[in-house]
């Protein structure tokens, strides 16, 4: 470990590479004055998969990109994603910085939930998501399906959900079929589904937790099985329309493969896209609406 003074005492001129994520502020508000005062890249590496996001992989794609782009709903979210396929190519994280926007945008303008949402929670991690709702609906909901399939961050969901009325948790992976599938269980949310996972856990559709109840708003944050999460998921969307909160960031193809299925299963869909406060390009999400 050295001090980044004693580096460039010793070596002059230094240009930084950041390999690590965070959305803390502060850390958040260091890299940006790195960024002012050296040159400075954020590569971006998905969260799973291996392809990387080259000048190649955006023109094998483009005719893709440039549907899911026609799809995007407002100035805010086809420059979003324009930023994205930018800051992807680049690792210039001036397009991180340029079209980050506050939850609370997307929330208060777009989705606008009410307080009696039956909603589902899938990748329910330890409750923070189902805390986020309730911070916008003044604590009240109708009812709230939740799935988490790590079973030491369930007991923490199941611990913050334990005097709350009208909640049912699943310790379970959201999935497009009922089966047991593999699991590779790390420290809180780098857990995901593998074909190299050890432990056997449970996997069910949306559609068969929800049965025919109406579910007004879902959110989807499954560590790169979204597409099938919405597949597992497409008898209750294209019934009801709920509202979507879709993760859009673990797997390249995330960026129009999610917005184009999304579209395929449901065309009365309004597509936002959005960039919250982190780096490399996490935290971008897909939110739908009824149009």
């Amino acid at each position: 470990m050295k001090k980044l003074s004693d580096i460039i005492a010793h070596h002059g001129e230094v240009m930084i590479v950041v390999a690590f994520a965070s959305q803390l502020p502060d850390v958040m508000d260091k890299v940006k004055q790195l960024y002012h005062d050296y040159p400075l890249v954020i590569p971006d590496m998905p969260v799973v998969g291996d392809d990387l996001f080259t000048p190649s992989y955006y023109r094998t794609h483009y005719n893709d990109l440039c549907a899911a782009y026609e799809l995007m709903a407002d100035d805010v979210s086809r420059q979003t994603f324009v930023d994205t396929i930018n800051y992807k190519i680049s690792g210039d994280p001036h397009y991180l910085f340029k079209m980050e926007t506050h939850k609370d945008e997307i929330f208060h303008n777009v989705l606008c939930l009410g307080q009696e949402e039956s909603y589902v929670d899938l990748g329910a991690y330890r409750g923070d998501t189902i805390s986020e709702l309730l911070s916008y609906t003044q604590g009240s909901y109708k009812n709230i399906s939740a799935m988490e399939p790590d079973s030491k961050t369930f007991t923490k969901l199941e611990k913050y959900c334990e005097n709350m009325t009208q909640v049912a948790l699943y310790n379970t992976a959201a999935w497009d079929s009922d089966t047991t599938l593999l699991f590779d269980k790390r420290s809180g949310r780098n857990s995901k589904l593998s074909s190299g996972g050890k432990v056997e856990i449970s996997a069910k559709t949306l559609d068969s937790v929800a049965g025919e109840q109406c579910i007004s708003y879902i959110k989807m944050d499954i560590e790169g099985a979204e597409r099938e999460g919405l597949i597992g998921a497409q008898d209750t969307i294209a019934r009801w329309t709920p509202k979507l909160n879709i993760a859009g960031y673990h797997r390249n193809e995330d960026l129009f493969a999610i917005p184009l299925q999304i579209n395929e299963m449901n065309n009365k869909y309004k597509i936002f896209f959005r960039h919250h406060p982190y780096f490399p390009a996490w935290d971008n999400n897909f939110y739908c609406i009824n149009g």
